[in-house]
């Protein structure tokens, strides 16, 4: 005898049917998750390739000067770090220790025009590199470095008057910061000296800071090609 559901009892089933399928393709799913290696189910996760590539590359080279070799740091925004005169694994370290999150790597050949530009800067104080600067510390270095940036070639300040220009309660605070700044040069805490006209505390050593003031205080504006002014 043939049997008859009514629509109701034919929703019932087909309900039925579809649990049945969807259990089936659950145990299915559970299975093949269960077999799987662990590497195949990073499905939301991010890959080491796709992390490699998200980090910071600070790119580094060595140049030479009368002043001795320099050692010049470049993120994908600007100069990071110019050394004068430094080891070249004590200087390598040092920034791998400052950025430890970034691949730090040697790019000789890529950098040569940033070092010829700035051997010539460090030979001619006046010439100017128009290199930017990425310049990182906290609020207040960034605060002490940009306002460096303002001397001009030939220029000196002592520490207190620098540190009055900043309305700092403590000239001890504006040496930490000036002595933290890793741009040598481009940002000039080589202009900054004791309240006597005496020089000291370089980070590059007091003889090179002797050396870029007399070289500042010699230099002469650089010509102008035809057409400018």
């Amino acid at each position: 005898m043939a049997t008859t559901l009514d629509s109701s009892g034919a929703a019932i089933c087909v309900r039925f049917e579809v649990y049945c399928r969807s259990a089936s393709l659950l145990s299915d799913l559970k299975a093949r998750i269960g077999s799987a290696p662990p590497m195949s189910l990073r499905i939301f996760g991010t890959d080491d390739a796709k992390e490699r590539k998200m980090r910071e590359v600070i790119r580094f080279a060595w140049g030479n000067s009368s002043l001795g070799e320099f050692m010049v740091a470049m993120s994908d925004k600007g100069l990071v770090a110019l050394e004068l005169g430094s080891s070249r694994d004590s200087a390598e370290e040092a920034l791998r220790i400052r950025f430890p999150g970034a691949e730090v790597v040697s790019r000789q050949l890529e950098l040569i025009d940033i070092l010829d530009k700035i051997t010539r800067v460090i030979e001619e104080p006046r010439f100017d590199p128009e290199l930017p600067l990425d310049m990182r510390g906290t609020a207040y270095e960034i605060e002490v470095w940009s306002m460096l940036r303002v001397l001009t070639v030939g220029e000196t300040i002592s520490y207190g008057a620098f540190a009055a220009k900043l309305g700092t309660r403590d000239a001890r605070d504006v040496t930490k910061a000036i002595a933290s700044n890793p741009i040598a040069v481009l940002v000039p805490c080589h202009r900054v000296i004791k309240k006597d006209g005496s020089i000291s505390g370089y980070r590059w050593g007091v003889k090179r800071k002797r050396e870029l003031l007399a070289r500042e205080r010699r230099a002469k504006p650089l010509p102008t090609s035809e057409g400018d002014g």
